[in-house]
């Protein structure tokens, strides 16, 4: 989990993660609430993803997945909305 976690800032003596933001986004996609779509536009427009590797996850992810279809149009209706 060392790898899959990024710095989001310091709040006194408290310090935060965001921890595995792909897998985050990739869940949220699946689920594709608008809050989920805001959180990931989030994830985007703060540099702590990038749609490029997102979509690169959720090719791999879609392979085996019961339903890629929904998946794929999620994240394209997610891509529409940047």
């Amino acid at each position: 989990s060392e790898s899959r976690h990024q710095l989001v800032d310091y709040y006194g003596q408290l310090t935060a993660y965001i921890f595995d933001p792909y897998s985050i986004a990739l869940m949220k996609i699946d689920r594709a609430f608008e809050r989920d779509l805001e959180d990931i536009y989030f994830l985007i427009h703060n540099g702590y993803i990038q749609i490029e590797l997102l979509e690169k996850y959720l090719n791999e992810v879609a392979q085996r997945s019961d339903e890629p279809i929904k998946l794929r149009k999620n994240f394209e209706e997610m891509k529409r909305g940047l």
